[in-house]
């Protein structure tokens, strides 16, 4: 592991082509293997997760993930290798590692794959400064305000706040997630009581966005207690984001390398070498 080749490429996830009509989900991925440089990915309304579950399935490559967005995406990619289609499904500025055999070089004009590739549940939280985005969440935050007979001088952070509490799953990890990146809230305190209580939703994926924002508004060393407590939760995807959120604290990365979770423990030894080697 630590002779393997390893990319971070620091982006933000906002460049998808969606489609607002109720059209059948469908997707098409074509693979090479036996010359490991072609892959089409052609994808119309397909969810994101079943996508690069079939891209692992055709290319051989263990794909990691702990949180993606539930938006359908429609988009054509081919590529050289599947670095390059990666990039192109989710966008120019989310957080991927990759691990290359260690046996292979990566030089120019020489195209390999890589064995795995982890996509970073803490670059998500930008989505909102993504081109669009901000009007999106006004007509969300407007929705919300109109179902509740809320008037409208509501902030939207008190509405954010409101649908943390929601019945829905999705809501409450949206609300979430959104309070992660919200500019008008500041120090506000019930924001902080809000996303304190979401890391003990019973939901795993309202905890992994609760401990993803936390550490995005505070810093890692800011909630070093909270990122020891989501390691020991009980799913992996909230652990992963944990360690994901992890940047300098070694011994934390440490305890993650004794997780059950394979993909956990490989996350954590990543960072442990980017770290040994600044």
């Amino acid at each position: 592991m630590s002779n393997a080749k390893i990319c971070l490429i620091g982006i933000l996830l906002g460049h998808w082509s969606i489609t607002q009509s109720a059209e059948i989900e469908q997707w098409v991925v074509n693979a090479n293997p036996s010359v490991n440089t072609a892959l089409q990915v052609e994808a119309k309304q397909a969810d994101l997760a079943k996508l690069l579950d079939e891209i692992a399935l055709k290319t051989g490559i263990k794909l990691h993930y702990s949180v993606l967005p539930k938006v359908p995406v429609t988009a054509t990619c081919v590529g050289a290798t599947a670095k390059q289609v990666l990039e192109c499904l989710l966008g120019e500025n989310v957080d991927m590692a990759f691990r290359y055999p260690e046996n292979k070089a990566v030089a120019s004009g020489q195209p390999v794959n890589p064995e795995e590739v982890w996509i970073l549940g803490s670059s998500l939280h930008a989505q909102d400064n993504a081109g669009g985005c901000s009007s999106g969440r006004a007509a969300a935050n407007s929705k919300l305000a109109g179902e509740n007979g809320i008037a409208d001088n509501v902030s939207p952070t008190q509405l954010l706040l409101r649908q943390a509490n929601a019945k829905s799953v999705n809501e409450r990890a949206d609300a979430i997630a959104n309070l992660a990146v919200d500019e008008g809230s500041g120090n506000d305190a019930s924001v902080r009581t809000a996303l304190e209580k979401a890391l003990s939703d019973k939901s795993a994926q309202v905890r992994a966005q609760a401990i993803n924002a936390l550490a995005f508004r505070e810093g890692e060393a800011a909630v070093s207690g909270q990122l020891q407590q989501a390691l020991q939760d009980s799913d992996a995807g909230v652990r992963m984001m944990a360690v994901d959120n992890i940047e300098s604290d070694t011994a934390l990365l440490q305890q993650a390398l004794q997780d059950k979770d394979v993909g956990v423990r490989d996350l954590a030894q990543l960072k442990l070498d980017v770290l040994s080697k600044q």
